[in-house]
């Protein structure tokens, strides 16, 4: 009897190819959504933003990513690409993104929100509660990015 010495291949699932290749890129990805402000459970998506750029956008579709939407929770995004349970918000201005997710992860606001709004949760109204915790969630990133315009125009 002969025995096979071949490690077996395991292939990856889709969120995984998505994961390594954020990992591995060039490209700045950054973490958001429940995994980043720490409201997310088992079943949790991923979600990160990354600066759109003409060649990124080239290489997402060449791995899987599909364009899902064409505007989010906040007015940077420009697109949100998904692979598996991973999505990428692509931003016209990663660094202020940023800066305005770390003033809202500092403040605690989406944590809050999501919070507040479980606490209405009923076996009649899951959808609605999902809609009203986006809803506030996309306020919220408006006003801390306006926030920042305004800071920034004040300090010019």
């Amino acid at each position: 009897m002969i025995e096979n010495t071949e490690s077996s291949y395991v292939p990856m699932t889709d969120t995984e190819k998505a994961l390594d290749y954020i990992h591995k890129t060039a490209f700045s990805f950054y973490l958001t959504g429940s995994r980043f402000f720490r409201t997310y459970t088992k079943d949790s998506d991923w979600d990160f933003f990354v600066e759109d750029n003409t060649y990124l956008v080239a290489e997402m579709k060449k791995m899987g990513f599909k364009l899902v939407a064409t505007g989010y929770n906040d007015p940077l995004c420009v697109g949100v690409f998904q692979l598996g349970n991973v999505h990428v918000q692509l931003v016209s201005n990663a660094k202020k993104k940023n800066t305005a997710q770390q003033a809202l992860v500092n403040s605690k606001a989406m944590s809050k929100i999501r919070t507040f709004v479980s606490s209405f949760v009923t076996p009649n109204n899951p959808a609605c509660v999902k809609s009203c915790i986006k809803c506030l969630e996309k306020i919220t990133w408006e006003a801390a990015i306006a926030a920042i315009n305004k800071d920034r125009e004040t300090n010019r």
